[in-house]
C-alpha cells in the first residue's frame, strides 16, 4: 500500500483527495471571502493573519500536487515542509522576500511582499494541513471518491485564490500638491496664493503666505478644479536659483536642494527610515503582502514676503512642508484629514447682528440728604432769578439785613412777582 502511494499517480490522487477534503475547502472559501471581502470592510491585524492561516491550510495539497506530478517522491512531507519553511523566510529575511517576489512575477502576479515576523503565529496551521492530509489517506472507498472528485472541482479556484491573494487596495497616500490663486473665502477681501493639499475629503487643507495650515471652506473647495501637474522639482518664481526636488538617488522622503538653478543638488531633508517603516506598517492596514509607497509624488513651492514655503506630498508618509525660514516638518495625512473635517471659523461679519432695543425708562431719585448741621446753615433768604428755575419778568435790588450777629447787611437780585 505504501509503494502504490508512493506512485506519481497515487500521489497526485492523495493531493486532490486532500484538497478536496471538507477543513481545505472551508480554509479555500475563508480565503477568498476574506481577501476579496473582509479586508475591504474591516483592514487591519485580524483579517491579515485570517489570510495567512488559511493560505498555510490550502497551499500544501497544491505543491504536493505540483510535486507528484514532476515525480518528486514523499512530495506530501516535501509540500508541508517547504510551505512552512519558505513562509517563515519571506516574513522574516531579505533574501527571503525578493525569492517570493521574483517567483509570484514569474507566474504572472507581481507583488512586493512585506517583511512582517508577527506573521509567523500563523505557522501552526500547518498542523491542520498535515491532520487533513491523513484523513485523506484512510481507506475509505465513498469519502475517498468524493475527496477526489471535490478536489478536482476546487482546484482552479485554489490555484486562482492563492496566487491572486491580498487583492485589497493598497493605500497611496498623498500624490499631489500645488499652488491655486483665487479670491478664497474670508478675509482679505482680494485675491490671495494658498498651497491646496487634496485629502479626498470636502474640505482639503491649505497652507496660505503666512504658513498657517487650515482647510479650505466648503464653497472654495468646489471651485478649485485642478491644482497643477504632478512635478519632480519645482523652483521659486521669486529667486529662481532656488530648486527642489525628490531624490532620485534613494528611494524613501528625500528632497533634495539646489542654490545655483539645478547645476549642483544637495539633500535638504529626509525622513528617517525608522518613522518610513512605522507609516508603511500602519498603512497597510489588511493587506499584508504589500508594502505602501512612501517616496515622494509631487512638489510645489509658494513664494512669500518672508521666503519660499515647499510643500512635497509623500505619499504614506504624509506632507513634508518647508517654512520660509528652512525649518521642515511632516504632517500624517490623518493629521490632514481631521483639519480638513473641522469647520472653517465663519466670517467676521456674520458673527454679529444689532440688538434692537428700547431705551431705558429714567427712575426719579430723591436728592441727597444734606449733611449740615442746622446751626451751620446760611440763612433764609428769597431765591435769586437762577434759583427758582424759572424766567424772571422784573429783577429788583433789595437790601437783606440779616441778624447782625450774623454779619453786615447784604444787598441782591430778585424776582419782583406779583
Amino acid at each position: 500500500m505504501g509503494e502504490r502511494r508512493d506512485r506519481p499517480g497515487g500521489q497526485a490522487a492523495h493531493a486532490l483527495r486532500w484538497l478536496g477534503a471538507p477543513g481545505t475547502l472551508v480554509s479555500l472559501a475563508v480565503l477568498v471571502v476574506n481577501d476579496h471581502v473582509l479586508k475591504q470592510v474591516w483592514p487591519g491585524v485580524v483579517t491579515g493573519k485570517l489570510s495567512d492561516v488559511a493560505g498555510l491550510v490550502v497551499a500544501p495539497p497544491l505543491l504536493a500536487l505540483g510535486l507528484a506530478l514532476v515525480r518528486v517522491p514523499r512530495a506530501t512531507a516535501v509540500a508541508l515542509a517547504a510551505t512552512g519553511a519558505g513562509f517563515a523566510l519571506a516574513k522574516t529575511t531579505q533574501t527571503g522576500i525578493e525569492v517570493a517576489n521574483t517567483m509570484w512575477s514569474a507566474v504572472g502576479w507581481p507583488t512586493h511582499i512585506l517583511r512582517d515576523p508577527t506573521d509567523l503565529v500563523a505557522l501552526p496551521a500547518l498542523l491542520l494541513a498535515a491532520m487533513l492530509s491523513r484523513w485523506a489517506r484512510r481507506p475509505v472507498p465513498g469519502r475517498r471518491r468524493v475527496w477526489l472528485a471535490a478536489g478536482s472541482l476546487a482546484l482552479p479556484f485554489a490555484v486562482v485564490a492563492t496566487a491572486a491573494t491580498s487583492p485589497c487596495y493598497e493605500p497611496q497616500g498623498l500624490t499631489s500638491v500645488g499652488v491655486v490663486r483665487g479670491d478664497f473665502t474670508g478675509p482679505p477681501a482680494a485675491e490671495e496664493e494658498r498651497i491646496v493639499i487634496p485629502t479626498g475629503g470636502s474640505m482639503p487643507p491649505s497652507i496660505d503666505v503666512a504658513g498657517t495650515l487650515r482647510a479650505v471652506h466648503q464653497v472654495d473647495s468646489v471651485r478649485i478644479t485642478e491644482i497643477g501637474p504632478i512635478l519632480s522639482e519645482v523652483c521659486s518664481r521669486a529667486d529662481p536659483q532656488r530648486c527642489w526636488r525628490r531624490d532620485p538617488t534613494a528611494r524613501g522622503a528625500r528632497v533634495q536642494m539646489s542654490t545655483d538653478a539645478k547645476a549642483t543638488w544637495s539633500l535638504d531633508h529626509a525622513v528617517p527610515a525608522v518613522e518610513l517603516e512605522r507609516e508603511a506598517q500602519e498603512s497597510k492596514g489588511g493587506c499584508k503582502d504589500e508594502a505602501p509607497p512612501v517616496d515622494v509624488r509631487d512638489l510645489t513651492v509658494l513664494d512669500t514676503p518672508d521666503g519660499p514655503i515647499v510643500a512635497a506630498a509623500s505619499a504614506n508618509a504624509g506632507l513634508l512642508v518647508r517654512s520660509a525660514e528652512g525649518t521642515w516638518t511632516r504632517f500624517r495625512e490623518s493629521g490632514l484629514r481631521s483639519l480638513a473635517s473641522t469647520p472653517p471659523t465663519p466670517e467676521p461679519d456674520s458673527l454679529f447682528e444689532p440688538l434692537d432695543q428700547e431705551p431705558a425708562t429714567p427712575t426719579r431719585t430723591r436728592p441727597p440728604r444734606s449733611t449740615t448741621h442746622p446751626s451751620q446753615r446760611s440763612p433764609a433768604t428769597p431765591p435769586g432769578p437762577q434759583e427758582t428755575g424759572l424766567p424772571c419778568a422784573v429783577e429788583t435790588l433789595v437790601t437783606v439785613t440779616p441778624d447782625p450777629r450774623n454779619g453786615p447787611p447784604q444787598t441782591r437780585e430778585v424776582c419782583a412777582r406779583p
